[in-house]
Protein backbone atom coordinates (compact mmCIF):
# COMPACT_ATOMS: atom_id res chain seq x y z
CA UNK A 1 0.00 0.00 0.00
CA UNK A 2 1.35 3.39 -1.03
CA UNK A 3 1.48 6.04 1.71
CA UNK A 4 1.23 9.69 0.97
CA UNK A 5 3.48 12.29 2.51
CA UNK A 6 0.62 13.47 4.68
CA UNK A 7 0.06 9.97 6.11
CA UNK A 8 3.81 9.55 6.74
CA UNK A 9 3.92 12.92 8.49
CA UNK A 10 0.92 11.99 10.63
CA UNK A 11 2.51 8.67 11.59
CA UNK A 12 5.73 10.46 12.57
CA UNK A 13 3.69 12.94 14.64
CA UNK A 14 1.91 10.06 16.38
CA UNK A 15 5.24 8.45 17.22
CA UNK A 16 6.60 11.75 18.50
CA UNK A 17 3.58 12.39 20.75
CA UNK A 18 3.59 8.80 21.95
CA UNK A 19 7.22 9.24 23.02
CA UNK A 20 6.39 12.53 24.77
CA UNK A 21 3.45 10.88 26.53
CA UNK A 22 5.69 8.06 27.75
CA UNK A 23 8.24 10.58 29.04
CA UNK A 24 5.52 12.50 30.89
CA UNK A 25 4.12 9.31 32.41
CA UNK A 26 7.60 8.41 33.70
CA UNK A 27 7.95 11.90 35.16
CA UNK A 28 4.52 11.62 36.81
CA UNK A 29 5.52 8.28 38.36
CA UNK A 30 8.77 9.76 39.60
CA UNK A 31 6.98 12.73 41.16
CA UNK A 32 4.40 10.40 42.70
CA UNK A 33 7.14 8.29 44.30
CA UNK A 34 8.84 11.41 45.64
CA UNK A 35 5.50 12.58 47.00
CA UNK A 36 4.97 9.25 48.80
CA UNK A 37 8.45 9.50 50.33
CA UNK A 38 7.78 13.07 51.48
CA UNK A 39 4.44 12.01 52.98
CA UNK A 40 6.25 9.24 54.85
CA UNK A 41 8.82 11.73 56.16
CA UNK A 42 6.04 14.11 57.23
CA UNK A 43 4.32 11.28 59.06
CA UNK A 44 7.56 10.40 60.86
CA UNK A 45 8.12 14.04 61.82
CA UNK A 46 4.53 14.28 63.07
CA UNK A 47 5.15 11.21 65.24
CA UNK A 48 8.35 12.80 66.60
CA UNK A 49 6.46 15.99 67.41
CA UNK A 50 3.77 14.00 69.21
CA UNK A 51 6.41 12.22 71.27
CA UNK A 52 8.08 15.51 72.16
CA UNK A 53 4.75 17.01 73.17
CA UNK A 54 4.11 13.95 75.31
CA UNK A 55 7.44 14.33 77.10
CA UNK A 56 6.90 18.07 77.54
CA UNK A 57 3.49 17.45 79.08
CA UNK A 58 4.99 14.90 81.45
CA UNK A 59 7.66 17.43 82.41
CA UNK A 60 5.01 20.06 83.10
CA UNK A 61 3.13 17.61 85.30
CA UNK A 62 6.29 16.77 87.20
CA UNK A 63 7.19 20.44 87.67
CA UNK A 64 3.69 21.16 88.93
CA UNK A 65 4.11 18.79 91.89
CA UNK A 66 7.79 18.30 92.62
CA UNK A 67 10.11 20.74 94.26
CA UNK A 68 13.78 20.03 93.67
CA UNK A 69 14.99 20.78 97.19
CA UNK A 70 12.51 18.59 99.12
CA UNK A 71 10.87 15.20 98.87
CA UNK A 72 7.21 15.21 97.91
CA UNK A 73 4.60 14.05 100.38
CA UNK A 74 2.78 10.76 99.76
CA UNK A 75 -0.32 12.80 98.82
CA UNK A 76 1.62 14.69 96.17
CA UNK A 77 3.15 11.46 94.87
CA UNK A 78 -0.33 9.96 94.51
CA UNK A 79 -1.55 13.08 92.66
CA UNK A 80 1.43 12.94 90.29
CA UNK A 81 0.90 9.27 89.51
CA UNK A 82 -2.81 9.82 88.89
CA UNK A 83 -2.15 12.84 86.67
CA UNK A 84 0.51 10.95 84.69
CA UNK A 85 -1.79 7.94 84.22
CA UNK A 86 -4.58 10.20 82.95
CA UNK A 87 -2.16 11.90 80.58
CA UNK A 88 -0.86 8.56 79.28
CA UNK A 89 -4.41 7.33 78.63
CA UNK A 90 -5.23 10.55 76.75
CA UNK A 91 -2.01 10.20 74.77
CA UNK A 92 -2.74 6.57 73.85
CA UNK A 93 -6.26 7.56 72.75
CA UNK A 94 -4.80 10.29 70.56
CA UNK A 95 -2.29 7.89 68.98
CA UNK A 96 -5.07 5.38 68.32
CA UNK A 97 -7.17 8.06 66.62
CA UNK A 98 -4.20 9.09 64.47
CA UNK A 99 -3.59 5.48 63.42
CA UNK A 100 -7.28 5.04 62.60
CA UNK A 101 -7.19 8.20 60.46
CA UNK A 102 -4.12 6.90 58.63
CA UNK A 103 -5.90 3.60 57.92
CA UNK A 104 -9.00 5.39 56.67
CA UNK A 105 -6.88 7.65 54.43
CA UNK A 106 -5.11 4.59 52.99
CA UNK A 107 -8.43 2.91 52.27
CA UNK A 108 -9.75 6.08 50.68
CA UNK A 109 -6.65 6.37 48.49
CA UNK A 110 -6.98 2.75 47.43
CA UNK A 111 -10.66 3.09 46.58
CA UNK A 112 -10.39 6.57 45.08
CA UNK A 113 -6.79 7.14 43.90
CA UNK A 114 -5.70 10.69 43.39
CA UNK A 115 -4.13 11.16 39.99
CA UNK A 116 -1.78 14.05 39.41
CA UNK A 117 -2.93 16.60 36.91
Amino acid sequence: MFKTKKIKQLEEDICFWKQKTDELEKEILSISEKNKELEKQISQKDDEIMNLQHVNKENEIMKRYYKLDEDPSPEVQAKVLADLRIHNIEYENLLNKIEECKRVMQIARTNFPIYPL
